[in-house]
């Protein structure tokens, strides 16, 4: 037998990593950095090199006392709103997803994929999971790139993206990936990205549609495709669940992969007279359902 397995952290190869940024020009612009009390503290010697850093949940605890982990939580982003710098970062607990606050206000990540687009760091085809907008589909179109949609889960994008050799992929909870990085999805090269296509600024013409939270319900196969058939559709894409564009706009209902018996479901409109329209019809069809929002 050859025993235990050595486990070892090597601080060599975090030198490696930081390297790669410390020769990176980009603006150095004021930060304020959220790690949520995670992994992600290790960064703050190289952010405190490159920007004016302020840091808020910097010190790692896996109980995080600041806030749950969950950028995408609106309890999450409380902290950071707070902070009186021009540009904010936070980043999930194990640090591999991000959400980026430019003045008052905290980007979409569809916003993020546009500003990309508008600047020329995108070229030829983009990997969108199911859940991103309609509308950045059709934006990203109009700009010449091609798109291809794929099933929810950084895991299935990436390997998509590497087998096609897409130039970049991206996922709406936040987790982006560049061919040049080897598809890793880490927020800093994000971050840097956005700095250097923008030189310190951030501005898109693309304005994020109309859209409703993401619910969970549960049901049965046989509801959903009731559901689908009421709702009638003109286009209907299955790459992963149902996916029902319409005149009114668009409803994605989609089946949980860890939860059995349990859908995700929300929908998306072009503006506001539409969005309502669209919502007064999915109360209808989902009259009954059981919610599940735990």
């Amino acid at each position: 037998p050859m025993g235990e397995p050595k486990i070892t952290f090597s601080r060599e190869r975090i030198s490696e990593y930081f390297e790669v940024f410390r020769g990176w020009d980009v603006p150095r612009v004021e930060l304020a950095f959220d790690p949520s009390n995670g992994a992600g503290y290790q960064l703050i010697p190289l952010l405190e090199e490159k920007f004016d850093l302020r840091v808020i949940n910097g010190v790692p605890d896996g109980r995080f006392p600041g806030h749950p982990p969950d950028p995408l939580k609106p309890e999450s982003r409380r902290d950071i709103e707070r902070a009186d710098t021009r540009w904010g970062v936070l980043i999930d607990g194990d640090g591999d997803r991000l959400m980026v606050r430019y003045g008052k206000r905290f980007l979409g990540n569809d916003e993020i994929v546009a500003f990309f687009a508008d600047n020329g760091v995108l070229r030829g085809s983009v990997a969108l999971e199911v859940t991103m907008p309609l509308r950045l589909e059709r934006y990203l179109e109009d700009s010449g790139l091609k798109v291809v949609r794929t099933p929810t889960g950084r895991v299935l994008i990436k390997e998509v993206a590497r087998v096609k050799g897409f130039g970049f992929f991206a996922e709406y909870s936040g987790h982006f990936g560049f061919k040049e990085f080897n598809y890793i999805d880490d927020p800093l090269y994000t971050f840097f990205k956005i700095l250097e296509a923008g030189d310190g600024e951030f501005s898109t013409d693309y304005v994020p549609p109309v859209k409703s939270e993401v619910m969970t319900f549960r049901l049965d196969r046989e509801r959903v495709e009731e559901i689908v058939n009421v709702l009638d559709p003109e286009e209907v894409v299955t790459v992963d669940g149902y996916d029902l564009r319409m005149e009114l706009g668009r409803v994605v209902l989609r089946e949980s992969r860890t939860e059995a018996g349990k859908w995700r479901v929300f929908w998306e409109a072009e503006d506001e007279g539409s969005f309502r329209k669209l919502s007064e019809r999915m109360e209808v069809v989902l009259r009954g359902a059981s919610e599940d929002n735990r």
